[in-house]
């Protein structure tokens, strides 16, 4: 009999977990679309389910790799961060002046990194402007966050120069 209590308790421990899931999906789905919304209002396209995340000024594009609802709200900011440190050029290449040297320069490489910084930073501004903060995971945001910008810095000194994963 407890086994068969177990079980049920099992399951509807299951059923509830997943409910939870499919309403957290759809939250942070809503708040990407907010953001969705928020770039064409500034002239910018959104594209999700590629290869890869990046933010292009000239074309005016962002583009979200494949990942969870949760993970695709959070680079979108991130992205929208790189929109943002891009919007006044003459202030990007003051604060970024390494970016027009060679990539192997190591100037170039710290701009490069900061600006990532930087693009988090603004991501989680504009989450906060937005009032989309709230539903941020602070822990899997700080994760994602950790993660990505390590690559750089792992790019940052590597003698060859290539972007290590």
């Amino acid at each position: 009999m407890l086994r068969t209590c177990s079980c049920w308790v099992t399951s509807s421990i299951r059923v509830l977990l997943n409910s939870q899931k499919k309403k957290r999906e759809k939250i942070f789905r809503e708040a990407r679309d907010d953001v969705v919304d928020y770039c064409e209002r500034k002239g910018w396209t959104v594209e999700f389910g590629v290869s890869d995340s990046e933010a292009d000024p000239e074309k005016k594009a962002i583009t979200i790799a494949t990942q969870s609802e949760e993970f695709a709200f959070y680079t979108l900011l991130h992205e929208v961060g790189h929109m943002h440190n891009a919007e006044d050029l003459e202030d990007y290449e003051e604060r970024y002046p390494g970016l027009s040297l060679a990539k192997s320069n190591v100037k170039y490489k710290v701009s490069y990194v900061e600006e990532e910084f930087d693009a988090w930073r603004s991501g989680m501004e504009l989450a906060q402007d937005l009032n989309l903060d709230t539903i941020i995971d602070l822990k899997r945001w700080h994760l994602l966050r950790a993660r990505c910008l390590h690559s750089y810095m792992r790019w940052a000194i590597n003698p060859k120069g290539k972007r290590v994963s």
